[in-house]
């Protein structure tokens, strides 16, 4: 990572094509500080969680990983559904942070 420039991760809590949320994210690049670099991250192709598969290598989720950890910090734009964040959204945190010692969001 370079110590210099701040970089954050972003991504949108909508699978849908034409999300609004995705479009607020792209966005968020013309408001960065200068200096900063907003990497915007594609969520989809995150398996659902199954703790019988932890330990398995999934290219996307370790995509994800990678680029959260060379981040200072990230950006999730997301829809609101039923007074909270849509299930995929949740399912990708949820497949993320797991197994605890992978974990790039601690």
């Amino acid at each position: 990572m370079d110590n210099k420039k701040i970089v954050i991760t972003g991504f949108g809590g909508s699978l849908r094509r034409e999300s609004l949320n995705k479009t607020l994210l792209h966005d968020a690049v013309n408001y960065m500080p200068e200096g900063s670099r907003l990497d915007i991250v594609d969520i989809s192709g995150v398996p659902l969680y199954n703790q019988d598969l932890e330990g398995t290598e999934n290219e996307n989720v370790t995509r994800i990983r990678e680029a959260i950890r060379n981040s200072h910090g990230f950006l999730v734009v997301s829809p609101e559904y039923n007074f909270s964040i849509p299930g995929y959204l949740k399912n990708v945190i949820d497949v993320v942070s797991r197994p605890s010692h992978l974990n790039p969001f601690v």
